[in-house]
């Protein structure tokens, strides 16, 4: 069975409800005002959906991207170029470099996102794989912990990564970023 885009908004729900039950190991002790949505490939397209929920806080989409009208969607994973319009706060696309095969759907989908800011990012010599198989889920790793520190906790050091023209990823030559409404 495939998995579905509800499934992240249950994970939402159930999230709330545990903060809330006095008898669960989590009462009180989640900030369910600050909630990122992620995917990658197939799971970047359930993101996308998830992302309209208005509990989320930032989203990150992984190797991924909606496909172009007219073409088929995958089932559990139905967002389409409509769907970026219901995007409400900021969004991070990542993807490995023109060799994956969802880079032509990541820089439509970035190029069509205004109401937003979008960071994007694709890595030079990393295809659709990431590089989630390497120790510690290497660069793409990394880059998720810092937009999270800055999204959710707003860490000005973790900002530094993405502001600015700068940038930690702009200045690394493994990395081509492009940026819409982040400093």
């Amino acid at each position: 069975q495939p998995s579905k885009a509800s499934q992240l908004v249950d994970a939402m729900d159930w999230a709330v409800a545990q903060n809330a039950d006095r008898s669960s190991a989590y009462f009180g002790r989640l900030d369910t005002s600050r909630v990122a949505v992620m995917g990658q490939s197939c799971g970047g397209l359930q993101a996308i959906l998830a992302s309209a929920d208005p509990r989320t806080t930032t989203s990150v989409i992984w190797n991924s991207g909606t496909f172009p009208a007219g073409q088929p969607v995958l089932s559990g994973a139905e967002a389409t170029k409509e769907s970026l319009a219901k995007l409400h706060k900021p969004v991070a696309y990542i993807s490995g470099d023109q060799s994956d095969v969802a880079f032509a759907n990541s820089e439509d989908d970035v190029s069509r996102i205004d109401q937003v800011p979008v960071f994007r990012a694709y890595a030079r010599g990393v295809g659709h794989g990431g590089t989630y198989r390497t120790p510690n889920g290497g660069m793409f790793a990394t880059v998720a912990v810092a937009w999270l520190d800055w999204q959710l906790k707003g860490d000005a050091k973790a900002a530094a990564w993405f502001t600015g023209a700068s940038c930690r990823l702009c200045t690394d030559p493994t990395w081509v970023v492009r940026k819409k409404r982040i400093e």
